[in-house]
């Protein structure tokens, strides 16, 4: 699908959701929340079913390194090490020193 078909349908189903909403009592939106929140659970326990069947990838190092470790006779442990994560510290010690203006004189 074209991302603008997709756009063009995420919108007509908000509005469609949102005329649906503004039009109904108090009694039919809880129910479609209902609904909807019993939708959302078994949408998500058929997706964590799927991932969890779902074949793993082995990238090309893991595969060189089991063919390695399968001509030494070692046992192959497929653990894909992620890496390491940049961390930004916050600069708070640039904010300890600053202070709010005072626009507004209260009370005097």
């Amino acid at each position: 699908m074209s991302s603008a078909f997709q756009t063009f349908t995420s919108a007509a189903g908000v509005g469609a959701a949102c005329y649906l909403l503004a039009t109904s009592t108090w009694d039919q939106v809880l129910l479609l929340f209902l609904a909807a929140s019993l939708g959302w659970c078994l949408f998500v326990s058929i997706a964590a079913k799927r991932q969890a069947n779902a074949p793993r990838i082995i990238t090309k190092k893991v595969q060189k390194a089991a063919s390695m470790a399968a001509a030494k006779n070692e046992p192959v442990v497929n653990n894909p090490v992620e890496p390491p994560r940049k961390v930004y510290k916050f600069p708070i010690h640039e904010l300890a020193g600053a202070t709010i203006p005072r626009t507004v004189q209260a009370f005097e």
